[in-house]
C-alpha cells in the first residue's frame, strides 16, 4: 500500500466526503462522517489509488468549490444577457449574506461572476456560478444549503428583471 498522508484522529476528504479517521487496519480504514451518524470502512486499496486529502492540513481547510447552475430562456434580450452574469452573482450573494450561517461563502476567484456555461437551443442558456464554501465540522450539508440559497437568489434576480427561466437540461 502507498504512503498515507493521515493518521488516526485526523480529518480526511475522500470522494467529496469529510471523514474522521477512527482506525487504520491492515485491510481497511474505519472512518466516521462529520455528523457522527455512521461509520464507514474504506478498503485500503481504494485509499491507495484514489485521491485522499488530509483535512487537518492547513491547505485542506481551503474551501469546497460548489457550482450553482441556472437556465434562462433562449429568447432573453441581448441587453439582459450582457448584465445578467453580474446580477446573478449579486443576487446569489445577497441571499447568502442574509442567511446567518452562510455569510462567509464567497465567489470562487477563478470565476467571480456567473458565466455562460452552455447554450442548448430552445432549452435555454445555462449559467453557472462557482462558490467557495468553507467547511464547518459537524455540518456536512452546509455546501448543499449554500447552493440552494444561492440558486434562490439567482431565481429572484430573474423574476425581478422579467427574465424567464429555461428548461432544465440534463446531460447524459
Amino acid at each position: 500500500m502507498g504512503k498515507r498522508n493521515f493518521a488516526v484522529g485526523e480529518w480526511i476528504i475522500f470522494q467529496d466526503k469529510w471523514l474522521k479517521v477512527l482506525n487504520v487496519g491492515l485491510l481497511s480504514t474505519t472512518c466516521v462522517m462529520w455528523d457522527n451518524c455512521y461509520r464507514i470502512d474504506i478498503p485500503n486499496r481504494l485509499l491507495a489509488t484514489e485521491q485522499v486529502i488530509n483535512g487537518d492540513a492547513p491547505d485542506a481547510q481551503e474551501i469546497r468549490r460548489v457550482t450553482v447552475s441556472l437556465a434562462v430562456s433562449a429568447d432573453t434580450l441581448p441587453l439582459d444577457l450582457k448584465t445578467l452574469p453580474r446580477a446573478l452573482r449579486d443576487g446569489a450573494f445577497a441571499a447568502l449574506r442574509s442567511t446567518s450561517d452562510l455569510f462567509d461563502v464567497s465567489p470562487h476567484p477563478s470565476s467571480p461572476d456567473a458565466y455562460l456555461a452552455n447554450a442548448v437551443g430552445e432549452l435555454g442558456l445555462y449559467y453557472e456560478l462557482q462558490l467557495r464554501v468553507p467547511p464547518v465540522p459537524g455540518d456536512s450539508l452546509r455546501w448543499k444549503r449554500a447552493r440552494s440559497v444561492a440558486l434562490h437568489g439567482m431565481i429572484e434576480v430573474c423574476h425581478s428583471r422579467g427574465v424567464r427561466l429555461g428548461r432544465r437540461y440534463v446531460s447524459g
